[in-house]
């Protein structure tokens, strides 16, 4: 995503690979039960066949997203119990909403955008931030350490 981010245009085989990095994480987790990963990188994915497609452009904000939803996939996982292999549900509809109305307009919105009001590319290349939040139907992360 760093290198795709230096050059969006006409990276066609960057784009690919970043497709079937999302395809078998998806993939991987539906076949061990991980929902909410599995939910969230189908987002990514069908996303990024959009790109591949010709369909959504590769910009600055497309991948900021998706560098969000790394980092969402780093969280979903850093609550997965070393001990029981037992996950701690978290909220992901701040990272799933805006995939899903990439996907749906053919243009990405920011991730923190409320009012379906397209924002233009960023000055900065600045890395949104986002941390999950428990889910409301979650375990306490006590219960798992």
């Amino acid at each position: 995503l760093l290198e795709l981010e230096q050059d969006p245009e006409g990276n066609d085989d960057l784009i690919n690979d970043i497709f079937r990095y999302f395809h078998n994480l998806k993939g991987n987790s539906g076949i061990i039960g991980f929902r909410e990963l599995n939910s969230l990188t189908h987002e990514a994915e069908t996303l990024l066949n959009k790109v591949r497609k010709g369909e959504v452009a590769a910009t600055r904000t497309m991948i900021d997203l998706l560098l969000a939803v790394v980092d969402g996939i780093e969280s979903l996982i850093a609550h997965v119990s070393p001990k029981t292999g037992d996950v701690q549900p978290l909220d992901i509809d701040q990272l799933v909403t805006p995939l899903q109305e990439a996907v749906e307009k053919g243009e990405v919105v920011t991730i923190d955008e409320q009012e379906d009001e397209i924002v233009e590319e960023p000055e900065a290349e600045a890395e949104p931030e986002v941390e999950l939040e428990p889910a409301e139907d979650g375990l306490d992360p006590e219960d798992i350490a």
